[in-house]
């Protein structure tokens, strides 16, 4: 799925110990949340409280690797019941990585 990872690569993830360190200027990064709008052929996809690290020096905002798994199950939702626009919220369960299509 080359296009839901190219919608995504703004907000990639990488870990240095147990500090979280930006990745693009390497200094500490804080637990935060956010919310992205995702323009899809199928129409708009906001996915709402996402978990995320905001860098303290440049404000970058990146995420996990399971969480943009989790938003990638949710924008193949969006495609497969497409809408005008779409609001999700990451917090839902239905999404979660461990359960079925």
């Amino acid at each position: 799925m080359s296009s839901v990872l190219q919608a995504l690569e703004h907000i990639l993830f990488k870990e240095r110990g147990t500090a979280m360190r930006c990745t693009m200027c390497r200094s500490e990064a804080y637990d935060t949340f956010t919310s992205e709008a995702i323009e899809m052929d199928t129409g708009l996809l906001v996915i709402r409280n996402i978990p995320c690290y905001r860098c303290k020096k440049c404000h970058n905002l990146f995420c996990a690797g399971n969480v943009l798994q989790k938003m990638e199950r949710m924008m193949r939702f969006a495609e497969k019941y497409p809408r005008q626009v779409t609001i999700l919220d990451y917090s839902e369960k239905t999404f979660d990585l461990n359960r079925d299509d």
